[in-house]
């Protein structure tokens, strides 16, 4: 396990040592990290309530407005995993699909309005809403973009962190 998190961080390193932006999307909330060499800038971190669990609810509501029936979360789940390319096999997956497609420029439209110029400042993805960014996102074609999809990335780090603390 710790070695999927020390290659993360090898790979990382490289942002490390300038100024980069970690994006942590998780169920209730994204936080925006600010890291200039290899420290924290705690007060350019910032906080938004638009994580997957107002996704998916955004989701439902777009649904019940458009087709007047609700859908199953596990339906919305499902197509998560789905890519950017596929169409959707119903009208749900259709619309869930076209939802989803949305979100990524919502995240970088975010990303500017808290002064991160995205095409200058390395972005790292991390947290469950990191996966919807890879598939779903048509910003990040040149930019310095990273995702690590690992869900359970953040716990590891910490295991990490505290292993360092008790040698």
């Amino acid at each position: 396990m710790q070695l999927l998190f020390f290659k993360h961080a090898l790979e990382l390193k490289k942002y490390l040592k300038n100024e980069c932006a970690v994006v942590d999307i998780g169920g209730e909330t994204i936080d925006i990290v600010m890291i200039e060499n290899g420290r924290i800038v705690q007060s350019a971190s910032k906080i938004d309530t638009h994580a997957t669990i107002w996704l998916e609810n955004h989701i439902q509501e777009k649904i019940e407005s458009s087709l007047f029936e609700p859908v199953p979360i596990s339906c919305i789940h499902n197509c998560m995993k789905m890519s950017k390319e596929e169409s959707g096999k119903n009208k749900y997956e259709k619309l869930i699909l076209e939802e989803l497609k949305k979100y990524p420029h919502m995240i970088f439209t975010k990303l500017k309005e808290f002064r991160i110029n995205y095409e200058l400042t390395p972005i790292i993805f991390v947290g469950g809403g990191s996966g919807i960014m890879k598939r779903f996102s048509e910003e990040n074609n040149g930019l310095s973009v990273e995702y690590i999809t690992d869900l359970c990335i953040n716990a590891k780090g910490f295991e990490y962190i505290e292993k360092l603390k008790m040698r």
